[in-house]
């Protein structure tokens, strides 16, 4: 019972895209902190009192600076998504499911996509879905993208590449392992265009 819990919580939070360049400008602040050379202040010498001597943890300063920052970034990063109510240019297509009373959605954002599934069938054993890009009138182009769904029925695939261009994102079932074509008609269509 745990597990179905457990298998279930990466659905119940909605996800949301980072701002554009927020690791670019984590990444940048971090490298500037460790680039510059820590700083150590001298206490005036008093009687009985002993000047701190610099240990091997000399690292920490900087470390602890560049972690700041991180937190920093992230909880700012945090506030924009929470204040612009996750509508950072996303949008959601309602997939077409055949063959299962479940549901999909593939949620675009910035060219990306992540296709969402609930109450979905598990594949048969052996088997697996496998995630396929249509262009115009070309034959569908196989992905990296292999999932399987949890014991309720619920799964989350990024939807590997750039999406301009496309006009359907399909999954199929194909064997353990994927496909290199399509073995069977598609179970999810979100047609894009």
């Amino acid at each position: 019972m745990l597990q179905q819990v457990a298998d279930a919580l990466p659905m119940a939070a909605p996800q949301h895209a980072a701002p554009r360049g927020l690791r670019r400008r984590v990444l940048r602040a971090v490298q500037a902190q460790s680039e510059s050379p820590p700083t150590y202040h001298e206490a005036p010498q008093r009687r009985g009192l002993r000047r701190p001597q610099r240990s091997s943890g000399g690292f920490r300063r900087p470390a602890i600076a560049a972690l700041s920052v991180v937190l920093v970034a992230l909880a700012i990063a945090g506030g924009f998504e929470l204040s612009s109510g996750g509508r950072s240019g996303a949008r959601a297509i309602q997939a077409r499911v055949t063959g299962s009373s479940g549901s999909a959605e593939l949620s675009l954002s910035g060219g990306h996509g992540e296709l969402i599934v609930r109450h979905m069938q598990p594949p048969p054993a052996g088997r697996i879905y496998e995630v396929w890009l249509k262009r115009g009138k070309r034959p569908p182009s196989p992905t990296s993208a292999l999932f399987s769904v949890t014991d309720d029925g619920a799964g989350a695939v990024d939807v590997p590449g750039n999406l301009r261009g496309v006009s359907a994102v399909m999954v199929t079932q194909e064997p353990a392992g994927g496909s290199r074509v399509p073995t069977s008609p598609p179970v999810i269509v979100a047609k894009l265009a």
